[in-house]
């Protein structure tokens, strides 16, 4: 546990743990998160050892039962949107995308896994920039243009309490 003793910002919060942690492998997962699936960090592993794989992130159910993220989508009228978001758990989204695993254009940083070394390439989160939100997106979209793979895999499921901790973003 590393003290956070400062106005929140979850790029800082993120990058100090990536730089205390010692492993070949950071899982950024936020505390107001349950894991579901068993075996979960093997399946991790499993991806993120292909060449390939740059990250990998989990599909996440609000706790009445309902989608909270499957993956994101770049909507040019709102901005990115968690695909399948209140969508009903059993919901499998259009070509069953939702329910396999696939190259996605982002996955949320609530649960994102990847290679040390590939952080420390991209150079983490931007702090600046993106201090509450969106420092997620600028990743994958960075690891993206290096020619790496952004992975969403369903089998990794998560409940998502979202906000329960910290509040919402005003």
């Amino acid at each position: 546990i590393i003290p956070f003793q400062r106005e929140f910002n979850w790029s800082v919060a993120n990058n100090l743990g990536a730089s205390a942690a010692r492993g070949t492998y950071l899982l950024f997962l936020n505390d107001d998160t349950e894991m579901v699936s068993a075996h979960w960090d093997d399946i991790l592993i499993g991806r993120l050892n292909r060449t390939e794989t740059g990250i990998v992130g989990a599909r996440m159910h609000y706790p009445n039962g309902l989608v909270q993220h499957a993956g994101f989508i770049f909507d040019l009228d709102v901005g990115p949107q968690h695909e399948g978001r209140w969508m009903p758990a059993t919901a499998t989204g259009p070509d069953h995308r939702w329910s396999r695993a696939r190259r996605a254009a982002a996955v949320t940083g609530a649960f994102m896994g990847m290679r040390r070394d590939l952080f420390e390439e991209v150079g983490g989160f931007d702090e600046v920039t993106y201090e509450i939100d969106f420092s997620d997106l600028d990743l994958c979209l960075d690891v993206r243009a290096r020619g790496y793979d952004v992975i969403y895999e369903p089998e990794l499921l998560l409940v998502h309490h979202e906000s329960a901790s910290r509040g919402y973003n005003r």
